[in-house]
């Protein structure tokens, strides 16, 4: 309910004003309709200062802190001389079978550019994450090729040995394994044949 006093020029300063549901927010500014205010009008300061609240610095590590970002790719570290993931042998077996660039048994054999190839295609699905471990992943990931070429190598003359009961690798022509083309292994066995393939690592 407002009373006024009817006249002209700014409103009286008995004017009453009266709020018909409770009492107003204290965050609410009173404000004069028209005229000038009323000398008794408070004027509530707003909740929150004009100017932004300083920036708090985050507390999150750097991404150099972290170490290198995996970007979907699956996580991997060395112990003990190996890569730490079973997974990560097993892929690196399979893009060796997937690359054998002709008829080679030994991994040093495989030209440095396929090597080359081959560790890329490796690190766009594993990511050292200990930054300690870098400098050494190249080394560590060859060594690790090259010890899985061999014992798949190994596997293969010894599944043909045993399935044909022959010693004589000529004897193993149709035993050639399923990662390896056909005319590759028709040239190891034919050297195999003429020389200690036993001794070959």
């Amino acid at each position: 309910m407002v009373s006024t006093s009817v006249g002209q020029g700014s409103a009286s300063p008995s004017t009453l004003v009266r709020s018909s549901i409770g009492t107003a927010s204290p965050s609410t500014s009173v404000v004069p309709a028209t005229g000038t205010g009323s000398p008794s009008t408070t004027r509530v300061a707003p909740p929150f200062p004009s100017s932004s609240p300083p920036e708090v610095e985050s507390q999150h590590p750097t991404a150099d802190e972290e170490g290198p970002q995996l970007l979907g790719r699956q996580p991997c570290w060395i112990s003990g001389g190996k890569i730490d993931l079973v997974s990560a042998s097993r892929y690196i077996t399979t893009l060796v079978h997937g690359h054998i660039p002709g008829p080679v048994d030994v991994w040093r054999e495989i030209p440095v550019p396929v090597r080359d190839l081959l560790f890329d295609m490796f690190m766009r699905r594993y990511a050292f994450t200990r930054p300690e471990d870098l400098p050494r992943a190249r080394v560590i990931w060859e060594s690790i090729a090259q010890t899985n070429l061999r014992k798949s190598m190994w596997e293969a003359r010894d599944r043909a040995m045993k399935t044909t009961g022959n010693r004589d690798p000529m004897a193993w022509l149709d035993y050639d394994p399923v990662w390896l083309r056909r005319d590759y292994w028709e040239s190891l066995y034919e050297r195999w044949a003429t020389g200690p393939w036993q001794e070959r690592s």
